[in-house]
């Protein structure tokens, strides 16, 4: 197999190349929009100064600075915190629906060679065609990109991709219909695992490349630690790759849409 160029990202010191080729561009978005494109809400909450006057009309005594500092900082506590709780939810729902509903379409990677995949994967980067949800795209089959990346206030984060499926050249570059957009950011280190059926149809050993043509894994695995300043939680998560994970007899209790096997 011809050697496709590596990217530069790693989840640890070691500066081991990363053999899926990077096709995503620079993320533009800012590191909220994502949670504005896939649905986070915000609430709106009543403000916590209240006013208070005499008998006799005139201004009295309202509530010690001390006491509506404490407040006010407890609310904007409160407010980053369901701010940042939100941004998680919404990133791991559309993770978990995206590499779950993943296609076995194959997409060249070598022109040269005739070379396709279905699903392509490191510690750092994974490629996988999938269904877009239908606000966000033209329908049909889109190849999507998680990747892990330095982040441009420190750390690492996680940007999303995707383009069309139909007409897709990996040598030539063509407009994407949106920009990479950042999930999450703040993470100290990274990286994604894959698991799959060995010779004998049991599940193997979890590990850091996939790199089976034709085949998908049955379980993606992303383990995150985050940056303590970052004051995000990151729950890891384990996703069933449906198109195989029904055959292996398993279930995605998050979803609790596929039973599990005899």
């Amino acid at each position: 197999r011809t050697a496709m160029p590596a990217t530069a990202f790693t989840s640890s010191p070691s500066t081991r190349p990363s053999p899926v080729k990077s096709h995503v561009g620079s993320a533009t978005a800012p590191a909220h929009a994502f949670a504005i494109m896939y649905a986070s809400s915000m609430s709106t909450r009543p403000s916590v100064f209240t006013s208070s006057r005499t008998a006799s009309g005139d201004p009295g005594n309202l509530l010690s600075f001390p006491g509506i500092t404490t407040a006010t900082k407890a609310a904007r506590s409160g407010e980053a915190l369901i701010d940042r709780t939100n941004r998680v939810r919404v990133a791991q729902e559309f993770i978990r629906r995206q590499i779950r509903n993943a296609l076995a379409l194959p997409y060249p990677v070598d022109k040269s060679t005739g070379e396709t995949r279905t699903f392509e994967g490191d510690a750092d980067v994974m490629r996988f065609v999938a269904p877009m949800p239908g606000y966000l795209s033209r329908g049909g089959a889109y190849l999507q990109t998680l990747e892990l990346r330095p982040g441009r206030g420190g750390g690492r984060e996680l940007v999303f991709a995707h383009e069309l499926l139909n007409g897709y050249d990996p040598d030539q570059h063509r407009d994407a219909e949106r920009d990479p957009v950042v999930l999450i950011e703040g993470i100290r280190s990274a990286r994604f695992e894959y698991r799959g059926l060995d010779e004998t149809g049991k599940l193997g050993d979890w590990e850091e490349e996939w790199d089976e043509p034709g085949t998908q894994p049955v379980l993606v695995r992303m383990k995150f630690e985050m940056d303590a300043g970052s004051g995000y939680v990151w729950p890891e998560i384990v996703v069933p790759v449906l198109a195989n994970s029904a055959n292996a007899g398993f279930y995605d209790p998050f979803y609790d849409s596929l039973k599990p096997g005899g």
